[in-house]
């Protein structure tokens, strides 16, 4: 747990804290919005192009002698006097269905690996082993706070300061109060 370091006074001590808490928040904030990596941006584009497609295909059906095509970009009913228009987005489902790896190819032609890039499995441990870091720098300032209000020093807390932390460390006080009797 953090706190003050040898020869370190409870000012400075919680300055250092902070300057820590800010560094571990803009890492945090590194990890959520990092790119993803080439390969899954690639799978993401031919997934949604392969859904597109789907939508896209022609459904030929035939019964009773008969045999019907029902394209995606024609209207199958309309109300009386209106006009017909093809559905929103049918002509690039048909384009998708028509021409699936040509437009996969040009989708994905420009898209490298970004510097820092963080695959989509790896995220949530990763925020969550960096929101832990944030709690446990959070949870030692506000010892520190406490201490120095408990030695008459003007301090004040973050005005973002974290209210869990600040929960945390009143009821771990309160454990350790009901401990001592």
């Amino acid at each position: 747990m953090p706190g003050a370091r040898d020869g370190e006074s409870l000012t400075d001590a919680i300055l250092r804290l902070r300057s820590e808490i800010g560094i571990a928040r803009n890492e945090l904030m590194r990890i959520k919005t990092a790119p993803l990596p080439a390969a899954e941006i690639k799978a993401q584009i031919e997934a949604e192009v392969d859904r597109a497609a789907a939508a896209g295909a022609p459904r030929v059906t035939s019964g009773a002698g008969k045999l019907s095509i029902d394209w995606c970009d024609v209207q199958a009913f309309a109300a009386p006097g209106a006009a017909r228009s093809a559905p929103s987005g049918s002509a690039s489902q048909l384009a998708c269905w028509l021409h699936r790896d040509e437009i996969i190819d040009r989708l994905t032609a420009d898209v490298e690996d970004a510097p820092g890039s963080i695959p989509s499995a790896e995220r949530p441990q990763r925020i969550r082993e960096s929101e832990a870091r944030i709690f446990a720098l959070e949870v030692g300032e506000e010892r520190l706070v406490v201490a120095a209000l408990e030695q008459g020093l003007e301090v004040h807390r973050r005005i973002d300061a974290s209210p869990w932390a600040i929960l945390y460390g009143a009821a771990e006080e309160a454990v350790q109060a009901v401990a001592a009797e």
